[in-house]
């Protein structure tokens, strides 16, 4: 997210591209509910559980797993870094989606990563 705000910043998207680049995020984000399902750790009745204890708590879908006892906390590290490595970065949807070219996106980026140090 900071690296879409830092485009925008730099004028190389409008708001407009940057709130496209965002939802494109988020909607290619597997949610955790679904790989918990699909590494086998929780059925779909046990996820339906978990899933009624988040909408009572509004905690994170992770957090109360681990809480109750579904999961283990290396599971819900496994799961996440599952779910990261699903995720496109910003960097390579700014160039699918057409906004950038891969070596304007690259360099961007490598300044972002210089300015952060």
């Amino acid at each position: 997210m900071r690296f879409v705000v830092h485009l925008v910043e730099e004028g190389h998207l409008t708001s407009d591209q940057g709130i496209v680049v965002l939802q494109a995020v988020c909607r290619r984000t597997p949610p955790l509910g679904t790989l918990i399902v699909r590494r086998k750790l929780l059925s779909l009745l046990k996820l339906r559980q978990l899933l009624d204890l988040q909408q009572e708590s509004g905690r994170p879908l992770g957090q109360i797993a681990v809480r109750e006892g579904f999961i283990t906390e290396a599971d819900l590290r496994d799961l996440l870094e599952d779910q990261r490595k699903a995720t496109p970065s910003a960097q390579e949807l700014v160039v699918e989606l057409g906004m950038m070219n891969a070596d304007a996106a690259a360099t961007a980026h490598q300044r972002f990563i210089s300015l952060l140090s």
